[in-house]
């Protein structure tokens, strides 16, 4: 048997523990890489930027900002300024450790809808999410969603939706966020 193999499967098992012969993720162990996450991405005023590139867009960039709370609660915006100067409000984030369900849930609300959903952090540098978006015509889009941090610097952001008509999952446009340094 291939020894890195080995070493991954045990160090799976060593991330759950056994109960009544079942074996569940360790919750201990969830809550302390999702810190790291929420202290990485809230860091230094949390603000992160998302240039845009493409010449026929009405906004110039999006923005992140994140703050950790109490109890760890991670709260973001995220907006977009408009070719005009105005800021156009998105999503309102908030993530936190649901510790009666002993899962991280991320609750999104903003003008276009909202969601409330599960969230799993594999490692202090990754978050992902599969959820519904209830949008406000009552429509509705299933999304996978991942944050990944490259650097101290550079976080991406992978998305898929699901297209109902072909039943496949469309990958969307990698985001490339910058974090920086506005005062």
């Amino acid at each position: 048997m291939n020894r890195f193999f080995l070493i991954a499967i045990l160090a799976v098992f060593s991330a759950c523990k056994q109960e009544g012969g079942e074996i569940h993720p360790d919750a201990s162990l969830e809550e302390r890489v999702a810190k790291e996450f929420h202290e990485k991405i809230s860091g230094n005023k949390g603000f992160w930027v998302n240039q845009i590139n493409d010449t026929s867009s009405v906004f110039r960039e999006f923005i992140m900002e994140f703050e950790l709370g109490e109890r760890d609660t991670l709260r973001g915006t995220i907006y977009g300024l408009h070719n005009r100067g105005d800021t156009i409000l998105f999503w309102r984030i908030k993530e936190y450790w649901n510790s009666q369900l002993e899962y991280y849930y991320t609750e999104q609300s903003g003008p276009m809808g909202h969601t409330a959903h599960r969230t799993f952090f594999g490692t202090p540098l990754s978050r992902k999410a599969e959820f519904t978006m209830q949008f406000i015509d009552s429509t509705t889009q299933s999304i996978r969603d991942e944050h990944l941090f490259l650097n101290d610097s550079t976080l991406i952001s992978r998305n898929e939706v699901f297209d109902q008509q072909s039943e496949t999952w469309i990958k969307q446009p990698v985001t490339t966020w910058r974090k920086s340094g506005k005062e």
